[in-house]
């Protein structure tokens, strides 16, 4: 993993920094990433379904960072979503 590990963690950071917080001593790989595991973590500010297709069901669809025309981001966004109750509105 650690000759792919760049492609893995440009991929799917989140997975591959959670993974590491947890194992990295075990598989021998680098530890994780803080600023990753506190983005993971911390609360979001916007998300909600998109308008057609499956991603009308996924209520975290739009829960993604917001980037600039050069694809800079420009607002880091966290990744819980909290809800007191189960609701169809939000």
């Amino acid at each position: 993993m650690v000759e792919d590990g760049w492609s893995l963690r440009y991929f799917m950071p989140s997975s591959m920094n959670w993974l590491a917080l947890f194992n990295s001593d075990i598989i021998g790989q680098p530890g994780a990433n803080p600023g990753k595991v506190a983005k993971l973590l911390s609360a979001a500010r916007e998300w909600g379904p998109a308008q057609d297709g499956w991603q009308q069901h996924d209520r975290s669809w739009n829960c993604v960072d917001q980037k600039n025309f050069l694809g800079r981001t420009t607002l880091e966004q966290g990744r819980v979503i909290w809800a007191l109750a189960r609701s169809d509105e939000d």
